[in-house]
């Protein structure tokens, strides 16, 4: 059984010893003081510094442990390769070796000694990020952000190359080889790989989309997480690894078999996270050829125009409940007899309904087939009514981006932010006709024929119902007939509606009556 008092003991004496070096001395000032300019520049509009280090509360924990992760994990791979080396020659764990202690108690004490004193470093450069923001007067200030931000990139990135570092030092037993084998691979990571294959090799999180917003949150959680705990997951198999492998005396059968058990178990763990993260990359464009390819096999088929759309909308939490009622004209030459309408095929549609009956529909992804009995003659007019409930995929949205070159975040500054095309919480709607929040007649963007996307002109009126404390943003002449209820009317027809539900003050003016 491991002794929380002999490890803990250990990782003492290990920070000890690493605060009175120099090396990670002179590290922990530059980092400090560097850091602490860049602070004092974002935070002063004089400076020229972009708005966006104030605006966002997440912007300066994000740029600060992003500034700081690539230098303290050069130092890291120094650091934790000294214990093989240098310890015995500078009798620096003497007080250590009188104790009975077990291998997987010196690793781990040296591991957590090491992590302990980078998270001490990043506290300090976290908390220089907290007073410097109240340099400006518009800088905001959040406390969760100052929480997720070492969790998601100093940890991971830590206990990563504190494993590796463990690990070649470990196998190759020379200090050098693994300084030049590590610094080489941190290179490559960083100015190659780290970019390539959905940047899976970027234990830096350099490019890992992970800017959080007050409003939206981050971009996509799980698949942070998921990243991350790659990194975080294989690099606790190499330490457990080193464990089995340090050259000390004997140990029983159990504590020799045990750390084995556990390296196998998070090694397994990192394979599969590393697994789920590739495969969901791929899913997401699987998906959107699959879309495609359904209004490829469509986009030939006749669509009536549709005249008007009535949308009566609820808004209860992250999902939404509506009914379309829609007027539809048939200006083809031949009868119709099968309506194609695009839906996102994350909402459920409950029933539809041709004048008053109640007619089947035929769910393709995100094409409804409506089959009306007798069909809509030409020049004939038809009133249909869906009523559908569900969640917005936002992967329906914008199917003519490349899908070989796809990427699914952008650069901003030294950030990396996560796409976003709908947005559908609590307190935040925003959806636009790329979502396929309502019925849309025929199909939308088609490889086979680009051009042959002709949106129709629509009389559109909408009725919204939310949280009282919202507010609801439509296009049309807008009224409010009670709390938490907006009604839109349009003047003209338009390609297109959109839909903004948030938190927001309306002020007006009037001029001349």
């Amino acid at each position: 059984m491991i002794s929380i008092h002999k490890l803990l003991t250990i990782a003492h004496y290990e920070m000890r010893t690493l605060l009175r070096g120099w090396f990670f001395r002179i590290f922990a000032g530059l980092s400090i003081f560097f850091i602490g300019i860049f602070n004092i520049a974002a935070n002063i509009a004089q400076s020229g510094a972009p708005f966006i280090y104030r605006a966002l509360p997440a912007s300066l924990p994000y740029t600060n442990l992003l500034l700081l992760n690539l230098g303290q994990a050069i130092v890291a791979v120094f650091l934790a390769s000294e214990f093989l080396k240098q310890d015995r020659k500078n009798d620096t764990i003497e007080v250590i070796y009188a104790r009975s202690m077990t291998n997987a108690e010196y690793i781990l004490g040296k591991a957590f000694g090491i992590l302990t004193v980078f998270l001490i470093l990043n506290l300090i450069i976290l908390i220089e990020g907290i007073g410097f923001s109240f340099l400006s007067s518009d800088a905001s200030q959040g406390i969760f952000e100052y929480l997720y931000y070492p969790l998601l990139i100093s940890i991971p990135t830590l206990v990563y190359i504190l494993g590796l570092s463990f690990f070649v030092m470990i196998i190759t037993k020379n200090q050098a080889v693994t300084f030049i084998l590590l610094l080489g691979y941190i290179a490559v990571s960083v100015f190659y790989l780290n970019t390539k294959f959905y940047h899976v090799f970027d234990f830096i999180a350099y490019q890992v989309p992970m800017m959080n917003s007050t409003i939206g949150g981050f971009g996509n959680f799980n698949e942070v997480l998921i990243h991350r705990g790659i990194y975080l997951f294989i690099g606790i198999a190499l330490i457990f690894f080193t464990i089995t492998k340090l050259d000390r005396l004997p140990q029983s059968k159990k504590f020799t078999s045990f750390p084995i058990y556990i390296s196998l178990f998070f090694l397994l763990a990192g394979a599969y996270t590393t697994y789920s993260y590739i495969d969901n990359k791929k899913s997401i464009i699987r998906f959107k050829k699959q879309l495609i390819d359904l209004n490829n096999q469509y986009f030939n088929y006749a669509k009536v125009n549709v005249d008007s759309c009535n949308i009566n909308l609820s808004h209860v939490g992250t999902q939404i409940e509506a009914k379309a009622k829609l007027t539809v004209t048939n200006n083809h030459k031949q009868t119709i007899d099968t309506l194609i309408f695009s839906l996102n095929p994350s909402l459920k549609v409950n029933n539809v309904k041709v004048d008053s009956l109640n007619v089947p529909v035929i769910r393709e992804l995100q094409l409804l087939k409506i089959v009306v009995p007798g069909g809509i003659t030409p020049n004939e007019k038809q009133q249909i009514t869906l009523n559908y409930a569900g969640t917005i995929n936002e992967n329906t949205c914008f199917l003519d981006q490349n899908l070989e070159d796809f990427k699914d975040n952008f650069s901003f500054e030294i950030f990396r932010i996560k796409k976003r095309y709908a947005y559908l919480d609590n307190d935040f709607v925003l959806l636009t006709r790329e979502a396929l929040w309502y019925p849309i007649a025929g199909v939308g963007y088609a490889s086979e024929s680009p051009s042959s996307y002709t949106p129709g002109f629509t009389n559109y009126s909408l009725t919204v119902t939310t949280d009282s404390n919202l507010y609801a943003i439509s296009q049309g002449t807008s009224t409010q007939p009670e709390p938490g209820v907006f009604q839109f009317y349009t003047d003209v027809p338009l390609p297109q509606i959109s839909l903004l539900i948030g938190d927001y003050i309306n002020y007006s003016v009037n001029v001349d009556s």
